[in-house]
């Protein structure tokens, strides 16, 4: 869907950035962290455990502590779409 947006915007697909992103929360937990998932457009098990350990991490970096041994969950999966184009120029 948001490549077939910006072709209708005059984009090609290779001016085309994808960014997918998972959020994660231990389980019981009221907010969750914003995770980047791998650049490929399919997931696989491996995807999922590296980001489950990028959360952890990240939780730790942030709040001090981690509970690697607790579950978690995925709360969103977000997909951010954008176009590269050119350095504007400004006119002085």
């Amino acid at each position: 869907q948001a490549e077939n947006e910006f072709l209708n915007e005059g984009y090609s697909l290779d001016q085309l950035k994808l960014e997918f992103g998972i959020d994660i929360r231990y389980l019981g937990q009221g907010y969750e962290l914003t995770i980047p998932l791998g650049g490929s457009d399919e997931l696989n098990q491996d995807d999922i455990a590296a980001a489950r350990s990028r959360f952890d991490s990240t939780h730790e970096q942030m709040f001090g502590h981690a509970a690697a041994d607790e579950d978690a969950e995925a709360v969103n999966y977000r997909l951010r779409a954008s176009a590269i184009v050119s350095k504007a120029s400004l006119k002085s």
